[in-house]
């Protein structure tokens, strides 16, 4: 039937949505950030101080690189994802960027951020700063778990929440696409999926963001920066006020098609 298609392609669009592309960083970007992880784990020093500006080699000593080195897991990474990476461009100030990488070895993660800078865009790419943070493959399958267990009852119910908004907006959705004789049908349809602010949650934490003055479409997810797990999960959802009003709609139509079946009601 067709309300069966449109609801599948309706879901099929909440899919999409809530699925996230990896990101591809500039070539450049990526070389310097491949090169400065190589000669930090094999002891390059010196090239890895040739390849910062002056003011961050003012700051780096041998020493300090050293500790780096001994940081960081042993051998050379058997993963390696480009999980965030940004470039600003100013007139009057050095072109930046920001770019992080997980860093997979067989007993433990690493997540590289670098900040680069180059003073035009024929210059080469200069690490202004880095940070390497390493972590055991137990403490990274424990931060990747979604499950309520062990968590306050108000981030069970914000999970719940989270799935139930667009489940509702699909209910609604195919509640419209099955009434007969519903006038602007379509545009009940799309105010489905309409809700009304956004909430978000650090699955981590428990801090709660709220966005009241806003129109989202669909607006529910789980996201998260990177794969490993050092980034916490981000639970985000909206009020259905849409489904709500689609399906109050609904309603009050198939009611007075049965109080009154003999008028036109739409």
């Amino acid at each position: 039937m067709r309300w069966k298609s449109l609801a599948a392609m309706a879901a099929c669009c909440v899919v999409a949505v809530l699925s996230a592309c990896a990101p591809k960083p500039d070539p450049a970007i990526d070389a310097v950030a491949r090169q400065t992880y190589d000669d930090l784990r094999l002891g390059r020093f010196d090239a890895l101080q040739a390849r910062l500006t002056p003011e961050a080699a003012s700051l780096v000593t041998p020493a300090q690189l050293r500790q780096i080195q001994a940081y960081l897991p042993p051998g050379a990474p058997t993963e390696r994802r480009a999980i965030n990476w940004s470039t600003t461009i100013a007139t009057s100030a050095p072109q930046t960027a920001q770019a992080a990488y997980e860093l997979g070895y067989p007993d433990h993660g690493v997540l590289l951020t670098l900040n680069l800078q180059r003073t035009g865009s024929q210059a080469p790419w200069r690490v202004h700063g880095f940070n390497v943070l390493k972590a055991d493959r137990a403490q990274l399958r424990h931060s990747v778990s979604l499950s309520p267990i062990g968590k306050p009852p108000g981030q069970g119910a914000f999970l719940v929440a989270t799935i139930l908004s667009p489940l509702l907006m699909l209910t609604a959705l195919v509640a419209v696409l099955r009434t007969p004789n519903l006038k602007r049908k379509w545009l009940w349809a799309i105010a489905a999926f309409a809700g009304i602010g956004s909430l978000t949650m650090n699955w981590t934490t428990g801090q709660v963001g709220m966005q009241l003055a806003s129109i989202q479409l669909i607006g529910a997810g789980v996201m998260r920066s990177g794969f490993m797990g050092f980034y916490p999960w981000v639970l985000k959802m909206t009020l259905p006020v849409g489904a709500v009003a689609a399906l109050w709609r609904v309603w009050s139509l198939r009611r007075a098609r049965r109080s009154e079946p003999a008028d036109a009601v739409g």
